[in-house]
């Protein structure tokens, strides 16, 4: 058709005119002050209070263990001699080597005695009996040294060498500060109980004595020894300890 246009494929054919745009809208400004949004009200956190813990009372101590039962050691050596070849020994090598095999025990107990089967010394003279013993005086070095506290004198040698050497070896004992009861000067000394020596009262607090008495009889000790008996007094041997 004469003077028509046709579009075709997006085209506008010459004649026809060109579509006009439609304005687009105008979007007024927003002039509001923009209000805040209501502030999350604060949920204060509720504080758990803390228990207070009671004082523990204060712990029992246990009760206290009762001392151990006083106890005393004591050592009995039985029968000493200290003369004739054990005197040898003794001038030759020194008083050590007369315990030197036992010291360390004897010295170890709380109370040592020994039965002393000699006179110490050098006075006096042999009594007329078949054995007679004295030691020397080295010997009581010899008792002191192994530790012995008490030597008993009740018994058929104390006097082997008469009343001068019994009054010797008394003496001699005493200044090495070792006991002799069983013998004295008489016979109420002779059978006074030793209750007064240190070794005698140990530190455990038990109070020990010593008695001496002598088994010998009549018929066994020669005449001179029974005059010496009746003038220096000896006791009767037998110890409680």
């Amino acid at each position: 058709m004469a003077g028509a246009a046709v579009a075709l494929g997006g085209c506008v054919a010459e004649g026809d005119p060109e579509p006009t745009a439609e304005p687009s809208p105008t979007v007024a400004p927003d002039t509001r002050t923009p209000t805040a949004a209501p502030a999350t009200p604060t949920v204060a956190a509720t504080q758990t209070p803390t228990a207070t813990a009671s004082p523990s009372p204060a712990p029992t101590p246990p009760p206290t263990p009762s001392p151990p039962p006083a106890r005393v050691v004591l050592a009995a050596v039985g029968d000493v001699m200290l003369g004739r070849s054990v005197a040898v020994r003794l001038e030759a090598e020194g008083a050590e080597v007369a315990f030197a095999g036992v010291r360390d025990i004897l010295t170890g107990a709380d109370i040592a005695v020994a039965n002393l089967e000699s006179a110490i010394g050098v006075t006096g003279a042999p009594a007329p009996k078949a054995y007679t013993f004295r030691a020397p005086p080295i010997a009581v070095e010899a008792l002191a040294l192994a530790g012995i506290d008490l030597v008993s004198l009740a018994n058929n040698h104390s006097l082997d060498f008469g009343p001068e050497s019994l009054a010797e070896t008394r003496a001699l004992l005493a200044e090495a500060g070792i006991l002799s009861p069983g013998a004295g000067p008489n016979r109420a000394a002779a059978h006074a109980p030793s209750t007064t020596h240190p070794a005698l009262r140990p530190p455990a607090g038990k109070n020990v004595g010593s008695y001496d008495r002598s088994c010998c009889t009549g018929s066994f000790i020669p005449t001179i020894f029974e005059r010496n008996v009746s003038r220096c007094g000896t006791g009767e041997r037998i110890e409680t300890l």
